[in-house]
């Protein structure tokens, strides 16, 4: 059984989905649980050692909130909710 879209999470480094109003929209309604990455200048490297540095704090957030939700990951690994409106 493959899991539900409220059940995933979503990693990204496009910021610029929760500017958006149709990618709003299709988060609100798939429930997603979305991480970005802000720092849009680091290496495939980089951006895995910072998701992978964030991974204890994601699966906290993620288990805490439910979706849909936007949340922010930094270079130091650093992870917070982010305010936004879901249109």
């Amino acid at each position: 059984m493959a899991p539900r879209a409220s059940e995933l999470i979503f990693l990204t480094k496009d910021g610029r989905i929760r500017r958006r109003p149709l990618e709003l929209q299709a988060l609100k309604a798939s429930g997603l649980r979305v991480f970005c990455l802000t720092s849009g200048n680091l290496s495939s490297a980089e951006q895995a050692e910072a998701f992978s540095a964030a991974v204890k704090r994601i699966t906290r957030i993620a288990l805490e909130n439910r979706g849909p939700f936007f949340a922010r990951v930094t270079a130091n690994s650093d992870v917070k909710l982010m305010d936004i409106e879901l249109a």
